[in-house]
């Protein structure tokens, strides 16, 4: 997916990331509002919901409706 555009959707982290200071954790939620396609930067700049902007590379988020898509099989799956 990292061919076509980014900008406006919603994502959420699906890492941890080691960074004391950083406010943010997995499952956090954000909008992505900026994608690099230099090879040099980080290709996802995103505005988390908690106000922090930083970046992330691709494989350390995923869309939310896909997100939700995962919760929802979850959650069928534990009721049967």
């Amino acid at each position: 997916m990292s061919g076509e555009s980014w900008l406006g959707k919603r994502v959420e982290l699906v890492v941890h990331l080691k960074d004391q200071y950083l406010r943010l954790r997995r499952g956090e939620r954000g909008t992505v509002t900026g994608q690099f396609r230099d090879g040099f930067n980080v290709p996802l700049r995103v505005l988390w919901d908690n106000g922090t902007n930083w970046s992330v590379h691709y494989d350390e988020i995923q869309l939310v409706d896909e997100a939700d898509r995962a919760a929802r099989g979850r959650t069928h799956a534990s009721a049967s």
